[in-house]
């Protein structure tokens, strides 16, 4: 355990992010770990930063709580990522809940730009997805992102996951991984 300590000091701030989340969970497990960077590039409000940590505050609990209503409370109206929507979410997370039994989330956030005139927020984040397989007990990888753009979209109030790739949302690119949660 020393030595992942040492090692996970002397590392760049993604490995460190990881190591010390692989730390934590190597010790106890860890439901979710929502953090911002260090050394991370924000181009909002603290208002604005404070209600986009909720917001994910908010997605992780109701991932844990297998919260189906609130989780696609937390997609915006207009969601499209890879060809998938709304809907097709829903069923994603279904599937999800009734495979896992326990989810480890991580987000890293190192930049946060909030474009006002389209009161839209990029979020640039490394992270990773873990379930406790129903069937086999055992802990096992769902997902993992490193320096990809989440953008979301103030809806209703509230900030609302808008999709990962809004540039071209309708097709899937080649060589692009689908994110559950995003």
């Amino acid at each position: 355990m020393i030595f992942l300590i040492k090692l996970a000091s002397s590392c760049k701030p993604v490995l460190l992010f990881f190591s010390l989340l692989l730390i934590l969970w190597l010790v106890k497990p860890v439901m979710a770990d929502t953090r911002i960077g260090k050394h991370a590039e924000i181009h909002a409000l603290p208002v604005e930063v404070k209600e986009l940590m909720v917001t994910f505050e908010l997605i992780d609990k109701a991932i844990n709580t297998k919260d189906l209503e609130s989780l696609m409370n937390s997609y915006s109206r207009n969601y499209a990522h890879l060809g998938a929507n709304r809907n097709d979410m829903r069923k994603i997370w279904a599937t999800l809940f009734q495979e896992y039994k326990e989810f480890i989330i991580g987000h890293n956030f190192t930049r946060i730009y909030i474009e006002r005139g389209k009161h839209m927020a990029s979020v640039v984040c490394t992270g990773l997805m873990f379930g406790i397989n129903v069937h086999t007990g055992e802990k096992e990888r769902i997902d993992g992102w490193i320096e990809e753009i989440h953008y979301l979209v103030h809806e209703d109030g509230e900030w609302k996951i808008l999709g990962h790739d809004v540039e071209s949302p309708e097709s899937g690119r080649f060589g692009v991984a689908f994110h559950p949660l995003f």
